[in-house]
């Protein structure tokens, strides 16, 4: 049983409960889920990015970004936590024959990294999970 948990913990779950749940450990793991999911001071600490107008918006001020950086900072954005491999980042920006090189993404990724500082991230904006990919480290906002 214990074994089951730490298997779930190490996969990505906030949470793992085991039948039969108490009801009071159930609403106290739920209002824990919500509590960090809503927090009232995420958009307030968080960046912006409006992918309509390329841009990243932060604390720092506004930063411009390519159509390739937004396509990339949008897809980690939306893996919600997870690192994408190299294949997945190709994939969007449109790479479909061939894969870039390792240093040629992670030159895009290093550029990518700098605007999200000078935007007010916090370092690393984006890390590398080994051999997964790459996984974004701050909260940003689509919109």
């Amino acid at each position: 049983m214990i074994g089951d948990k730490v298997i779930g913990y190490e996969s990505g779950a906030d949470i793992y409960f085991t039948k039969p749940v108490d009801p009071a450990e159930l609403l106290a793991g739920i209002a824990a889920i919500a509590k960090k999911q809503w927090s009232p001071n995420l958009g307030a600490e968080a960046l912006h990015l409006r992918p309509d107008r390329h841009v990243l918006e932060g604390v720092n001020g506004i930063v411009d970004l390519s159509p390739n950086e937004t396509i990339l900072l949008a897809g980690l954005v939306r893996a919600a936590g997870q690192p994408l491999a190299p294949w997945q980042l190709a994939e969007l920006l449109g790479f479909s024959d061939e894969l870039p090189t390792s240093a040629a993404l992670e030159m895009r990724i290093a550029r990518l990294r700098k605007k999200l500082i000078t935007a007010g991230a916090a370092s690393p904006g984006i890390r590398a999970a080994y051999n997964r990919g790459y996984m974004l480290c701050c909260n940003i906002l689509i919109g």
